[in-house]
């Protein structure tokens, strides 16, 4: 075993030997912090997630998702020059919310709905804040003097770096031809989908939940009674690390509202190890997301700092 292995071992080991040592000697905020990441799985996520989980999951399955995205085809196949299966997740990827994107573009290339080059480019722009999330949530307990102008910076934006990406770096990626391979690719009848959309989907927001109780867990590191950080730095490293429990915190405070817009691209901590669970059989890399979503970060920083102070 290599030094690096060793060492990450180490650190991992006293990663979680002193979180044991924070919900033990304090577990009055253990339990106030997993409290919190629970109600909002339950209250938020189950409510607004995991019906479009089944939903999605049966379209796909039964191939109902390409006729749905003919609607939409003359727009968004054009622009981005894509195929209807991606027409289809870029509209419930921004719609239904994150994780769904990350979770649609594995289960499309798993029944070879899309390549792989698609799916790289797709999850660069795909995987976001939904909107009930975004406006229900974020804009009640971080409220701005011009919501629709958040609407959109965060939905325009990515959209736009999107197709930034397209007609850049992804400019040679070919199109999933559906006609050339439509007898190769077997639709499965209702109920067998219905069945797999439901186990699929019941696995898929019970992972969600759990990471979101261990990640509000974590913010034992910023607040116990050992040490305590500057105000400013618990709250943004908060939002790293769970951006729900950190925006119910920043709420307390308008001076820090912008924090809460600029990391929300990026999604904290809780967010990409989320995603990487999502698509850690797709083939894709969770690096090239995480990087896609530093630059959505920033972008978004300059506008919310330059047009919005």
């Amino acid at each position: 075993m290599g030094f690096h292995k060793k060492l990450q071992n180490f650190i991992g080991v006293l990663f979680f030997v002193c979180l044991l040592l924070f919900m033990l000697t304090d577990s009055k905020h253990a339990l106030e912090f997993a409290s919190q990441g629970l109600l909002v799985w339950f209250h938020t996520m189950i409510p607004t997630l995991f019906p479009f989980m089944i939903l999605s999951g049966i379209l796909i399955r039964t191939g109902l998702s390409e006729k749905i995205a003919t609607l939409f085809e003359p727009i968004l196949g054009k622009v981005y020059r894509l195929s209807p299966n991606c027409v289809y997740i870029i509209l419930m990827g921004f719609l239904c919310g994150f994780p769904m994107g990350a979770a649609l573009i594995t289960e499309s290339l798993s029944f070879q709905r899309i390549t792989k080059e698609e799916g790289k480019l797709l999850l660069a722009f795909c995987n976001n804040i939904g909107p009930v999330y975004f406006i229900g949530y974020v804009l009640k307990n971080c409220p701005t003097k011009n919501p629709i102008a958040s609407i959109c910076l965060m939905y325009f934006l990515p959209l736009f770096y999107g197709l930034f990406l397209r007609h850049t770096i992804f400019r040679n990626t070919i199109p999933y031809c559906d006609k050339k391979r439509s007898k190769q690719v077997l639709s499965i009848p209702f109920l067998e989908s219905l069945e797999q959309s439901l186990n699929k989907g019941i696995e898929s927001i019970t992972k969600l939940g759990g990471y979101m109780i261990l990640f509000n867990v974590m913010n034992l590191f910023l607040r116990n009674r050992y040490f305590c950080l500057p105000y400013a730095f618990q709250l943004i490293l908060g939002c790293l690390l769970e951006i729900s429990g950190g925006i119910h915190v920043l709420s307390n405070d308008s001076m820090f509202y912008p924090i809460a817009y600029v990391l929300l691209p990026f999604g904290g901590l809780c967010c990409i190890a989320q995603t990487f669970s999502m698509i850690r059989e797709s083939g894709l890399h969770i690096q090239n997301y995480v990087y896609h979503k530093v630059i959505q970060s920033v972008l978004t920083a300059i506008f919310v700092f330059v047009f919005f102070s």
